[in-house]
């Protein structure tokens, strides 16, 4: 009885790379630490701008093209008498369509306060105009998060302890293109209400998030909502979370529905002294009210209970085909945080998640966005971990699957004894390959699936397997060789076998139709090629026979049956759940 042999595999192709992708850690302040934490993308020019901070008065602006090429540094100019910038977080940056940059967030003087501030640059950094509202005395203001609206004016979110009481609300002003107030309101109850960011609403609104811990929701802070008309009067205010810390962030969704995305923070049933902070993601409708809710989280496989390992969304960025959302993950190992990509569906059901270790500290991902052709740019910081480093910027930019370079095509074959050969699929960094079996028949796997894939041929020869691993817009292929030297049992309608139920869990019947009835074994291998099971079948009759199989020890996975005797092999694939 002959078997399928192989040779080795022989690299045809490779990647057809058609993005660009880098992973860069930036020092513009030289022994100063930086952090990034807004990002927006140029189309005018295809250009990215990020926005940083160190610990000076000035924002640190970096613009650079699709390909990385740099186009402009800038530690932007201020005028303040304060002693540090700190910036906002998404939407912390913005181009408005005047091609202008205007930048919010929050600027600390000494004495335990600080004031909102507004930059407006040029599109390299050069500063046009410096406005700064509320703080002075002991009181804290500061902005997070702006947009245009589009009467051209911008928009600003934060917290103010100024206006109008020393309670800390959150803070939404409107301004003209020169920084002009034109209106401003505050939200919240008697203690502390802060918003992260804002978004306008289909109505003409506006939409404010972050966190509140006034005591209206279910206790410590929680996430925070608040929904105004066009001039910032309060339609409806909601508090969402948990008893312990909970935060949020906001996108309105083409529907016209909220996304609310952040963290919650449980009571650790496995440390408790500790508190788990888990990621959480939700929709609400136009009212408010919450559509559906998803965390993700770290388990502990054995008592299904929370991990002190902590999970945050920073920001979201709605793509065609779901959301694509960045933070952080702790390492379940050593505890420190991994810069952190996941996507959904619209409905909240995890489609990807990708982490990302740039040093053995603290990673953090906090801003996204999406450029044409749908690769996506990140950017956050990353902690010193070794003698003479700073805590640097961080750039990140990725195809639409999360993953920073282009797939790469790998695998070879081993072969059954008989008519089926077993491919392991050792590709990286893709979605889904297309294994060309080389007889006509095609397959197709994603990332998720098995790595070991089987097919079986019906005529002996030589074959060529091609193996292309896609990744968005880019492919990679392979040639794995094999040669088929014998086929084993000639099946037929009147000659075959089969198993059921497939899949099984606890039992699988063989069922043997006009198979020889000379001595015949079965077996049954794991796709490593080891034989789990194996028994002899005498005395089969020449019509129909079944045999009953106890499959309730093996392990979930995908299996081989392999029927074998003289004149040679049948195989069938067997699923055990």
């Amino acid at each position: 009885m002959g078997k399928l042999s192989t040779a080795i595999f022989v690299l045809v192709g490779n990647s057809a790379v058609s993005q660009f992708y880098f992973n860069e850690l930036i020092d513009l302040s030289g022994p100063l630490p930086e952090v990034y934490r807004s990002l927006d993308y140029n189309p005018i020019d295809s250009s990215i701008f990020v926005l940083g901070a160190s610990t000076t008065i000035n924002p640190i602006l970096f613009r650079f093209k699709n390909d990385f090429i740099v186009l402009d540094t800038a530690m932007v100019e201020c005028n303040s008498s304060g002693i540090q910038y700190y910036t906002g977080f998404e939407s912390g940056v913005f181009l408005d369509n005047f091609n202008k940059v205007v930048i919010p967030g929050q600027m600390a003087y000494s004495g335990s306060n600080a004031s909102g501030i507004i930059f407006k640059t040029g599109s390299s950094g050069d500063t046009i105009w410096t406005k700064e509202s509320g703080g002075g005395g002991a009181f804290l203001d500061g902005l997070a998060s702006g947009i245009q609206d589009s009467d051209s004016t911008y928009v600003f979110a934060g917290h103010s302890e100024s206006i109008p009481t020393t309670n800390t609300n959150a803070w939404l002003i409107k301004t003209d293109t020169a920084g002009n107030i034109v209106w401003q309101n505050t939200y919240g109850g008697s203690a502390f209400d802060l918003a992260l960011n804002m978004d306008t609403t289909l109505d003409g609104g506006y939409i404010l998030c972050g966190y509140s811990n006034s005591g209206f929701g279910a206790g410590g802070n929680d996430i925070y909502l608040v929904k105004t008309d066009i001039n910032g009067n309060m339609a409806w205010n909601k508090w969402y979370g948990i008893s312990d810390s909970d935060a949020g962030f906001v996108k309105t969704l083409p529907t016209g529905n909220y996304l609310i995305y952040g963290y919650n923070q449980f009571s650790d049933p496995d440390w408790p002294m500790n508190k788990a902070i888990h990621a959480v993601l939700m929709e609400l409708d136009e009212n408010g009210d919450q559509i559906w809710i998803k965390y993700f989280m770290n388990t502990d496989s054995a008592s299904d209970s929370f991990y002190q390992n902590d999970e945050m969304f920073y920001a979201a960025e709605i793509v065609s085909d779901g959301i694509v959302l960045c933070g952080f993950s702790a390492d379940s190992v050593d505890n420190v945080p991994l810069g952190w990509i996941l996507k959904t569906d619209f409905e909240g059901n995890q489609l990807w998640s990708r982490r990302y270790r740039k040093r053995n500290d603290d990673n953090y991902l906090q801003d996204v966005v999406e450029v044409p052709g749908g690769d996506l740019v990140f950017c956050g910081f990353v902690a010193a971990d070794l003698p003479g480093e700073t805590q640097d910027g961080w750039l990140l930019r990725t195809n639409c699957l999360g993953f920073d370079q282009p797939p790469i095509a790998a695998g070879y074959a081993f072969s059954d004894d008989g008519n089926t050969v077993i491919l392991d699929n050792n590709s990286q960094f893709f979605g889904n390959c297309i294994i060309d079996w080389g007889d006509g028949f095609m397959s197709n796997v994603s990332e998720f699936d098995d790595t070991l894939v089987s097919h079986p041929y019906a005529t002996a020869g030589n074959y060529d397997i091609e193996i292309t691993a896609i990744a968005c817009n880019d492919t990679s292929i392979i040639i794995v060789l094999a040669t088929a030297t014998a086929v084993g049992i000639k099946e037929t309608e009147e000659s075959t076998f089969d198993i059921y139920p497939n899949p099984a869990d606890e039992t699988v019947t063989v069922r043997f139709k006009n198979i020889s009835n000379e001595q015949t074994k079965i077996s049954i291998v794991n796709l490593s090629g080891q034989i789990v099971h194996e028994q002899f079948v005498s005395d089969i009759p020449t019509a129909i026979e079944t045999v009953k199989l106890d499959v309730s020890q093996f392990a979930s996975g995908t299996y081989v049956v392999r029927i074998m005797n003289l004149q040679g092999v049948l195989t069938r694939k067997l699923v055990i759940e």
